[in-house]
């Protein structure tokens, strides 16, 4: 299977122009008065993603979060960061939650936050990844928070499921298109903006970052709106950060 070798280390937003799926129910957008939003980071901590394998790249990941944070966060909104790989159920404990206040302000939640990403890639390089990817597992494991209307959720992850189920991987390697196991319900219905970052971009074993061909890219993007949309999520809310 031929690669294409990203050559730079800062991730470039690859923004998928996306129709909306006709089963995707309407939602509104208007945000519930006066409720905090709820942001979720999910980081995929398995063998595979460069997100975590590359420092160069994870902190390009932190930068994105950064500016995201300032152009759409407010004061008294919550941060919370999860972790995904093998089916521990550890993983999905969570980290302590970041609670924004005028007692912390965004750019110290940021801080707050980028340290607790720093410690779970600490923990990778010094022990180790998982050998699996249990993405969607986690997420409905997480339940994400998105009563608000403002909330968001951000994964940190290539995108290639491989669970005791199911291998997105085998699937891509196969030029088969990716039928990620359908979602338990309409969990993330209400959910303002999910974000992948690093999609599709790979650690090929070696130390060096590749991103999927784009026959591959193409599949996984389609298996994740796939689901998400099962999952009550309208497609043009799915936004995909890749690297060129």
């Amino acid at each position: 299977m031929r690669h294409t070798t990203v050559t730079g280390a800062v991730l470039l937003p690859l923004t998928i122009a996306l129709a909306a799926c006709s089963g995707a129910a309407p939602q509104s957008s208007a945000p519930v008065q006066g409720k905090a939003a709820h942001y979720t980071y999910i980081m995929d901590v398995s063998l595979s993603p460069a997100t975590i394998t590359d420092p160069a790249i994870t902190r390009a990941v932190e930068r994105r979060i950064g500016a995201d944070m300032k152009r759409d966060a407010k004061l008294g909104d919550v941060f919370s960061v999860f972790e995904a790989g093998s089916a521990d159920a550890a993983r999905m404990v969570g980290h302590t939650p970041i609670v924004s206040g005028y007692n912390l302000r965004l750019a110290a939640a940021h801080a707050k936050l980028v340290g607790q990403l720093q410690e779970i890639a600490g923990r990778f390089h010094d022990h180790g990844g998982d050998n699996a990817t249990h993405l969607t597992e986690a997420l409905e494991a997480i339940q994400p928070d998105c009563a608000s209307g403002r909330d968001e959720l951000t994964l940190i992850t290539d995108g290639v499921e491989e669970s005791g189920t199911y291998s997105a991987a085998r699937a891509l390697a196969l030029g088969k298109p990716v039928h990620l196991p359908d979602p338990s319900g309409r969990f993330l219905a209400g959910c303002h903006r999910i974000t992948f970052l690093g999609f599709g971009l790979t650690d090929d074993g070696a130390g060096h970052e590749r991103l999927l061909p784009s026959g591959q890219l193409a599949a996984l993007r389609q298996g994740w709106l796939d689901y998400l949309t099962q999952a009550g999520v309208r497609a043009e809310d799915v936004h995909f950060v890749s690297a060129l």
